[in-house]
């Protein structure tokens, strides 16, 4: 003899398990914050990076087949300086005298400025002398003629856009020039 089962009480479980799965899905896709859009410039550099002291070193990237001044991955020497960013240009000074003494003579600013660290203390160094003994001095920004200078092209601030009727903020974020 051919025993029946029943499999209406399964199927219907079945289907009430499946909803019981589907509607928390449903439910919390109705929460999804949009993308955020950045249009800022790929190339935009943060007044704050360039604070401290960096090494510069100059590297021929492009030069004639035929220069006799240059060649491809031809570098100079490294300098140790900061940037100092104006309205128009960035300009990069040594902190340092290239010979210690020998260019008082030339271009310099009236007051040597101290270097000064993340909390606003003076950096000190430490050197030896010729005859062996050693000093602690603070390092100065020594300002003679700039190694190197960068126009700018535009100071903007880095926002997110806004609805102007009801000021809700949106996922764009902008370059602010005004």
């Amino acid at each position: 003899m051919h025993k029946q089962t029943n499999n209406i009480g399964l199927k219907g479980f079945g289907r009430l398990a499946s909803a019981l799965l589907v509607l928390p899905l449903l439910v919390g896709s109705g929460c999804v914050q949009p993308e955020e859009i950045n249009r800022v410039q790929p190339n935009l550099i943060k007044k704050s990076d360039l604070s401290g002291e960096w090494y510069m070193l100059d590297t021929v990237v492009k030069a004639p087949y035929a220069g006799t001044r240059g060649f491809n991955g031809y570098q100079g020497a490294v300098d140790r300086g900061v940037f100092e960013v104006e309205e128009d240009y960035v300009y990069f000074y040594r902190t340092y005298e290239f010979v210690q003494g020998v260019e008082a003579q030339g271009i310099k600013g009236d007051t040597d400025t101290p270097l000064l660290d993340d909390n606003g203390d003076p950096v000190t160094i430490t050197r030896t002398l010729p005859d062996g003994t050693t000093e602690t001095a603070e390092r100065y920004i020594y300002r003679s003629a700039p190694l190197a200078r960068w126009m700018i092209q535009s100071h903007v601030d880095v926002r997110k856009s806004y609805n102007p009727l009801t000021g809700e903020e949106s996922n764009v974020t902008v370059e602010d020039a005004s």
